[in-house]
Parts: C-alpha cells; structure tokens; sequence
C-alpha cells in the first residue's frame, strides 16, 4: 500500500514538472521606441523635442497572435505644444502713435536774409564853411544838410529798373531806366512814403498771374507800391517796370543831401550794397533824375 502511494505521488510530480516546462516564459516588456528614442537622445535633443513648434512622433510594437512583432506610429500631440503656443503667441505690441510732425519751415523772406554791410565810406573833414562832413571819400564841393543817416535799407531789381526802401524815413524810391518811364525817357524816379494804402489794400494780395520763368512777384511794401495799391501814384508800375529779377536785399547804408543852394533844387546820395553811389536830383522845373556815381 505504502509503495503503491508514493508511485501515485511521483506520478503527479512529474505530472506538474511537464505542464510547467510547457508553459511560455514571461518574457521582459519591450520598451518603445519613444522610451528607447529619449533614453538614447541627448539632454539638447530632447528639449528640443519639447519645443513648441513640434509634434511628438512615438511608435508602439505590438505581438500578433502569430508572435510577429509590427511597429505602429502613433502621432501624440504634446500638452507642451498647446500651452506654449497660447503664452508664446505674440502680443502685438502696441502701435507708436503718430507724431504730428512739425510744420514745414516759412520760407525766410529775403528780408531776413543776413544784411549786407556797406563798404564803410572815408568821412572828409567838413569844410570851414559847413556844419556837418559828408559820408563819401570824394564829396560834392556843396555843403551837406546835415550829418549823413544811416539806415537799414532794402533794393530790389526789376526788369526795367529798381526799388529802394529807407527805412528810418520809411520812404521809397522808383528808379526806372532810359525810357522805362510813360512820361520821361530819362533816367526818372518816384519817391513815395510814408504809404497810405488804397481802400482793400493787402500786403497779401496777388496778381493772379504765374511769373515767366526766372522772374519773381514781388511782396510786401515792394508788391504793394508794384500793384498800384497806395495812393499818389498814377503811374502802372507793372507795366512800366515789369517783374523782379531778383529777391530783396537787405543792408545797411548811408542816405545824405546836400544843402540847397536854390529853392528849386535838392540833391541827395544813396550808399548802394557794392559800395556805389546813386544820386537822386529833384527839381521843381526838370523833374526827378538818377544817375550813378
């Protein structure tokens, strides 16, 4: 009995052994190839697999029933992705406001252009006879008025003839060329001053007309006495001058007279820009004429 027992045990022994050598090993999981991918990456690779622009690419292996291995690709989208694309999107920044530029420069007028200075003239000593000297190196044998004046004075060019401005007498002198005057072919001139305006008279006001090229309108006290808009002129100084030919210019000269020897007579002396002398003859029967010295 006793031995019939243990050969039924034995039997069963064996019996569990075979079962058990014909059941599989567990075999070790196989890592993915993503795990396997970042374990083998280095740190910079894989910091740059988590940049915001990519998309995180893992394959799965998968054993059949069959015991064939097959890889699959499995697109993950990263959590990273989205999160740093909302807090990396770019806030526009603000746009500058617009600046008002400044106001384009005024035209300086000519009149603001820097003065001239006017050759200084040698003074002579004044004669025995007379109270003052006069200005010039080379004076008149008659007497001067009185102490020469000095002032800031304006010339402006004309097709025809010219414009001065004194301003300390604020009076203004036409001088046209030969044959530039309607009623004297000589070398005339007009003097004006201080002006009075016509009714609706304006330093601003234009012509309407667009000068031939090369040629300037002229403006200002200049412009008004050229557009026949002051009283006691009768003479068309457009016509009788025509357009400018240059801008004003501004200097500083020397005005003097000399002393009448008769009523009917005055002579006086203007210091040009250059240094030249233009001599203004009034008279009550010959009228007004210029000439240069």
């Amino acid at each position: 009995m006793i031995r019939e027992a243990s050969f039924t045990l034995l039997f069963i022994a064996l019996l569990l052994m075979a079962a058990c050598a014909r059941e599989p090993a567990a075999q070790p999981p196989i890592p993915t190839l993503r795990a396997t991918a970042m374990a083998e990456a280095p740190a910079e690779d894989r910091s740059a697999a988590r940049a915001p622009a990519e998309t995180a690419t893992t394959q799965q292996q998968t054993e059949s029933a069959t015991g064939t291995v097959t890889a699959t690709a499995t697109t993950i989208s990263s959590p990273a992705v989205t999160q740093r694309a909302a807090t990396s999107t770019a806030t526009p920044s603000p746009s500058p406001s617009a600046t008002a530029l400044p106001p384009s420069p005024t035209a300086v007028p000519p009149t603001a252009t820097p003065v001239t200075p006017a050759p200084t003239p040698t003074p002579t000593e004044a004669r025995a006879d007379c109270q003052s000297s006069w200005f010039m190196a080379q004076p008149p044998e008659a007497c001067p008025s009185g102490p020469p004046l000095q002032s800031y004075t304006v010339r402006q060019r004309f097709q025809r003839g010219l414009m001065f401005w004194i301003e300390e007498t604020d009076t203004y002198y036409i001088l046209f060329n030969l044959g530039a005057h309607p009623t004297d072919s000589r070398l005339a001139f007009e003097r004006l001053g201080p002006l009075v305006l016509k009714p609706g008279a304006s330093a601003d006001n234009r012509v309407g007309e667009e000068p031939p090229y090369g040629l300037i309108e002229p403006v200002r006290g200049f412009g008004l006495v050229w557009r026949g808009e002051v009283e006691g002129l009768t003479i068309d100084l457009r016509q009788a001058l025509g357009w400018a030919t240059e801008h004003e210019v501004g200097f500083q000269s020397m005005f003097q007279c000399q002393r009448q020897e008769s009523y009917s007579q005055q002579i006086c002396y203007l210091l040009n820009s250059n240094g030249a002398l233009v001599v203004l003859s009034s008279h009550a029967i010959a009228g007004n004429v210029w000439w240069w010295r």
